[in-house]
């Protein structure tokens, strides 16, 4: 049978390619068989690496930790392998074996020429978290901040590092880097808020308002963050717009049941001198929860400073109903019946309220208004008398004695 010219050719480039294969050198031929071999390892580390990731993230950590374990065998200095099987055993709490398993993965990462700086940065943040539930500050601050040298676009890792910081009491340090950074990060809203909580902690409110309100611009959906900036605004003083975030936040599925953002906004209305809306405000609070005594106290002031005499009375039984070891419930009933002029029962509830809380002067003072007002100025006197025995300094029980003094003489 006649060849064609073109397969003779075929033929020769195959002849001539197994000559040179034979004239190869065994160890060549070694050397290409275990590339070949790491290569296919390389890719089943990846795929095992997957897998466990999916394991993981399913709760399923033994399956995970045995996929990895697997994969190691074969490929022993994977460092992502290594990763992987540290990040299990963070997540089991196996704190000293995932810190070992972390380190090899940042010695094979480290030598790994080629190795993508990003990847060589995640075991060092996670051993920082190790060193962090370790309480080992220093070296969590450490371990965070070589991992932000490796992938410095990555704000979880400059947060955590800044976090330490703000552990080991280096205000002034995390406020001056924190600043520093928000142009950088200038869509992050995080670093803005940690900010924030770093000037509030400091007791900077103005500071903190401020930051908090570029955060929450940052992320308007956010209800923690317009939270934040509605606290800071009472802080501050600005009781006004306060409120008006307050109200809204409160409409709303985060706020609805929240009754600490009820009592902020009416803490907020009440320093704006808005006593009304203050008191229906404690009033919706104690039909969320009946048996609040914080709510019924502070209803029933409002009420009797808005002259709702039938809604302090009411506040105060249910006060001495709910608490009835609690002076405060004795101490409205006592005000209310004072001011319709009921001296027994006024006097009654006084010297109940004193009993209760002894080392207040409050119910002996208005024990002492009580009998001022009903012209028994030297039972009055000795009222005041006895409260400035428990407070010597009590700047009213002075004024009123002084006052009801001079009646007598």
């Amino acid at each position: 049978m006649k060849l064609s010219r073109l397969t003779i050719q075929s033929l020769l480039a195959f002849t001539m390619t197994v000559g040179l294969l034979g004239c190869s050198s065994t160890d060549n031929h070694e050397q290409w068989k275990g590339e070949a071999s790491g290569r296919w390892n390389a890719v089943k580390s990846k795929i095992a690496i997957e897998m466990a990731e999916d394991q993981f993230n399913a709760g399923q950590l033994g399956l995970a930790q045995r996929t990895i374990e697997q994969a190691m065998v074969k490929d022993m200095e994977n460092p992502q392998l290594w990763l992987m099987a540290g990040r299990i055993a963070l997540e089991k709490s196996e704190l000293e074996t995932a810190y070992q398993r972390l380190a090899k993965s940042i010695e094979y990462g480290e030598e790994l020429e080629g190795f993508a700086r990003k990847e060589k940065a995640k075991p060092y943040y996670y051993q920082g978290i190790v060193d962090q539930r370790w309480q080992r500050y220093d070296a969590a601050k450490e371990d965070y901040a070589k991992a932000y040298e490796r992938d410095p676009e990555n704000a979880s890792y400059f947060l955590a590092r800044i976090e330490m910081m703000v552990q080991l009491e280096q205000f002034a340090q995390a406020i001056a880097e924190l600043e520093e950074k928000t142009s950088y990060f200038d869509q992050n809203p995080t670093v803005r808020a940690l900010l924030a909580h770093v000037y509030r902690s400091q007791g900077n409110h103005e500071k903190a308002m401020v930051w908090f309100k570029q955060a929450s611009m940052l992320a308007p959906e956010d209800m923690k963050l317009r939270e934040e900036v509605a606290r800071e605004m009472v802080a501050v003083g600005r009781n006004g717009d306060a409120s008006r975030e307050l109200e809204e936040l409160v409409k709303t599925e985060y706020g609805s049941k929240r009754a600490d953002l009820f009592r902020l906004l009416a803490e907020s209305y009440v320093k704006d001198s808005k006593l009304r809306e203050g008191r229906n405000v404690y009033l919706k609070l104690t039909e969320m929860d009946r048996t609040s005594v914080h709510d019924w106290s502070k209803f029933g002031e409002l009420a009797y400073r808005l002259d709702d005499e039938t809604g302090a009375l009411q506040a105060a039984n249910r006060l001495i109903n709910l608490a009835p070891d609690d002076h405060r419930g004795y101490l409205l009933a006592g005000m209310v019946w004072n001011k319709r002029d009921r001296l027994d029962r006024a006097l009654s509830m006084f010297d109940r309220a004193a009993e209760l809380a002894p080392q207040d002067t409050t119910p002996l003072i208005m024990r002492g208004i009580a009998l001022q007002k009903n012209n028994k100025p030297a039972a009055a006197a000795d009222a005041y008398k006895q409260a400035l025995s428990i407070n010597p300094e009590d700047k009213r029980a002075k004024q009123l004695l002084a006052s009801v003094t001079e009646n007598l003489h």
